[in-house]
């Protein structure tokens, strides 16, 4: 099946039915491309894609520590003794993405004349506090991370750990999975 990111992103995102009836963001930073997806009771009323993601962070980190980008993707997803000069790498990166988003925002407010409520993140700059920091502060919201897996049945020979820790990475892939042919 093909589908559009943003309608199985909304998919995996209504089987867990985490916001009847509100309106909420679905915010997919993905390696390039961050979606920003407002929905209304369930159903898409607006989307734009901006073009940073990911990758700007790991690449903001090779170029600070001069490293090469596979050893900057690696500390990126866990810097261990480096935390700190990974963090301070990528701030630009995240402020700048967090400033896209709240024109989004903005642009939604302006036109339909009511605000998101509540704000759900996936991709794997989503794994970083800093950037759930950083964009909490820019939307003034509370951001949340979500499980996509919440109510899906899966077989016990995975593990728990393992799908929680893949949890950012799966809401477009678990959507895709919720269609029929």
């Amino acid at each position: 099946i093909v589908d559009i990111g943003s309608f199985a992103l909304i998919n995996a995102f209504n089987l867990n039915a985490l916001q009847k009836g509100k309106t909420i963001a679905l915010i997919n930073v993905g390696d390039k491309i961050t979606n920003v997806n407002i929905v209304k009771d369930g159903v898409l009323v607006f989307t734009r894609n901006i073009a940073l993601g990911g990758y700007q962070a790991t690449m903001a980190i090779s170029s600070e520590l001069n490293i090469d980008e596979k050893e900057a993707e690696l500390l990126k997803r866990g810097p261990g003794e480096k935390r700190e000069d990974a963090i301070n790498a990528c701030q630009n990166t995240f402020k700048e993405l967090s400033a896209e988003i709240k024109s989004s925002f903005d642009y939604y407010e302006n036109q339909y004349e009511q605000a998101a409520r509540g704000v759900y993140i996936s991709g794997g700059v989503a794994e970083s506090e800093e950037f759930k920091k950083h964009l909490s502060e820019s939307l003034e919201l509370e951001v949340q991370r979500w499980n996509p897996f919440k109510n899906v049945n899966v077989s016990s020979r995975i593990s728990k750990e393992e799908l929680e820790r893949i949890s950012c990475f799966a809401p477009i892939a678990v959507g895709l999975a919720l269609r029929k042919v």
